[in-house]
């Protein structure tokens, strides 16, 4: 079974914000970006309609791009913030089969 990036990206922001976090940005390589163009087509990704801003939008959410590879969410409660990074179906299963070997 394959699972959709954007339906592991959804699942994340949805248990975050459940969690009363804020989500302040998601950041996405841009293999990550075009592979949410690719399963959601156009309207994917937004970008801000203001010229004067250089900012584009995941839902509801700012997305900028990524230097490394991935996509990572920052979210926060307060002033206290962090960084998470997307854990694909694929990273967990080699995280457990290390734990339990």
């Amino acid at each position: 079974m394959t699972t959709r990036l954007a339906d592991i990206l959804d699942a994340r922001l949805a248990e975050l914000t459940s969690e009363a976090y804020e989500i302040r940005r998601i950041f996405a390589s841009h293999a990550d970006i075009e592979q949410l163009f690719k399963e959601l087509g156009d309207s994917a990704i937004l970008l801000d309609c203001d010229p004067a801003q250089d900012r584009a939008w995941y839902g509801q959410y700012e997305l900028a791009p990524a230097d490394s590879e991935g996509t990572m969410i920052m979210y926060c409660r307060g002033d206290e913030c962090w960084i998470r990074d997307l854990a694909r179906p694929e990273e967990q299963l080699t995280e457990t089969l290390r734990a339990a070997s």
